[in-house]
This record gives structure tokens, sequence and C-alpha cells, in this order.
């Protein structure tokens, strides 16, 4: 039988994230209004400073936005239950997915960790649920990238890599044996 878990969000390193966000997003704006201070040999162009400065605005708020609204929303990052599993670590939030709807738990290592990657059965299910186009752009950026659309990251846990993933392939294995055992 799998209990319920809860694993809280680690609130010292989504405030480093953030710290590290606003420096990008600083820097980002003396590009957009003095890009004329950093033309050089590589960059000679002001124009396109100029653009990466705006890029790297939007890629800032993107990323800052959901990290701040969890940190003041947010105490549960990882929930799991006989059910299933609601992920709060990433930006999606797909709500609960279905221990069912789950065809594998793999790691994948990405730079100098590792991710968890769930291969779910039906995706564009789970993608219907997402309201936003950017938050849908960002779910189909991550099935280019991890081969499926949901990722958990411990990064912003408060339990080790190692943890997360015995829980989880535990839990996953557990409700399939108990699906199984009802057929």
């Amino acid at each position: 039988m799998i209990k319920d878990v809860k694993i809280k969000l680690n609130k010292k390193k989504m405030y480093k994230s953030i710290v590290v966000l606003i420096i990008f997003l600083l820097i980002c704006l003396l590009f957009v209004f003095y890009p004329d201070t950093f033309t050089s040999v590589i960059f000679r162009s002001k124009y396109l400073i100029f653009l990466i400065g705006i890029s790297g605005i939007i890629f800032s708020i993107l990323y800052l936005y959901p990290i701040i609204n969890k940190l003041y929303k947010l105490n549960i990052g990882l929930e799991i239950n006989e059910n299933g599993i609601i992920n709060n670590t990433e930006y999606l939030n797909l709500g609960l997915i279905k221990w069912s709807d789950v065809n594998n738990v793999r790691v994948k290592e990405f730079g100098n960790g590792k991710i968890l990657l769930l291969d779910l059965k039906n995706e564009d299910d789970y993608l219907n649920r997402l309201n936003s186009i950017v938050f849908k752009f960002y779910a189909k950026f991550n099935k280019v990238q991890y081969g499926t659309i949901v990722h958990i990251a411990h990064s912003t846990l408060e339990c080790t890599f190692e943890e997360l993933e015995k829980l989880v392939i535990e839990s996953y294995d557990s409700s399939r044996s108990k699906h199984q055992g009802d057929s």
C-alpha cells in the first residue's frame, strides 16, 4: 500500500534562484538601456545587444514569476499518494498525475545532476489542462528536451535525489502491482 507523502519545498534554494534571476534581469536591463557600453569585438552591433537584453528580460520574468508565486503560495513541492503524484517542483502544475496514466519512471542525467521523468500514456489530456500559452510552450519544450512533459527535479525539494527516486519508483511499482492484482 502506498502511504501519503508530502515533501516540502526548499525555500533557501528558491531564494538563491530568485537572486540569480534578479541579477541576470538587471544585467539584461543594462543591455537594453546602455547597449553602446557593451559593444565589443565579439558583439559589434548595439542592436544585437539590445535584442539579447530584451530576450533575457523575457526569460527572467518567465522564470521569476512562477518561483515567486510558489514561494509564497505553496509549502508542498511534491505530494505522493495511492492515486498518483502532484508535482509542484516545476513551472507546470498539471494537477494530479494518476499512476494509471504513467507508463514508465526513468532517470536522466542532466548536467551535473539528475532528474526524474514520468512517461505518460495520454500526454495530450494533460496538455489540455494548461490554460496558458506560455505553459503549453514550456510543456512542449520539456517534451523535446526530455522526451516527456513531466520532469521532477529535487533541487527545490527538501530531500536528496536518491530519496526522491526511491520514493517515486516504489510508489509507482506498488501502484502497478495493485492494479495488476485488481485485474
